[in-house]
């Protein structure tokens, strides 16, 4: 949501710059996945805890355990509530009842199925947006009328690749 709200304020300067940098990132990533790969088997190291544990000493494990956890919940409520604000705004019901059915929904579908049901819903979920995004498209075409008319009423700045 965040995403889509910076690239509504500046235009597409910051679906670019999101699209660079993610390359940028998978051909790093690519480069040095083989000698991280051969370093996690020769340490037994196959996680960040592991790493500092290895590393350094106890103290700095449970530490970046505690820090390893706090963003994972964080991370974990941002995107409960990113679709609490959803599922509340398109179905008209109260925000805590969103919460509470968004809740249930992502504890329940990770507990039944963990990680495998975790990466077929997201799956699935890429599919529904693409294909909304599709349709989308096709009825705001419609809506505008040309491609022309869409330029023309795109607040100054939008088509800058700099703005972000």
């Amino acid at each position: 949501m965040t995403t889509s709200s910076a690239i509504y304020e500046s235009g597409i300067s910051f679906g670019i710059n999101n699209i660079i940098w993610y390359v940028f990132g998978a051909i790093l990533l690519g480069i040095i996945a083989k000698k991280i790969f051969e370093t996690g088997e020769k340490y037994q190291i196959y996680s960040i805890v592991d790493f500092f544990k290895k590393r350094f000493d106890r103290k700095n494990e449970v530490l970046v355990l505690i820090v390893q956890l706090l963003l994972l919940v964080t991370w974990a409520a941002t995107q409960i509530i990113g679709i609490t604000y959803l599922i509340s705004i398109l179905v008209d019901i109260d925000y805590y009842l969103a919460l509470g059915i968004s809740t249930g929904i992502t504890i329940l579908y990770t507990a039944i199925g963990g990680l495998k049901i975790d990466i077929i819903t997201d799956f699935l979920q890429f599919r529904i947006i693409f294909l909304v995004f599709i349709i989308m498209a096709f009825f705001g075409y419609q809506h505008i009328g040309s491609i022309n008319n869409l330029i023309h009423n795109l607040p100054s700045g939008h088509l800058n690749i700099f703005n972000f």
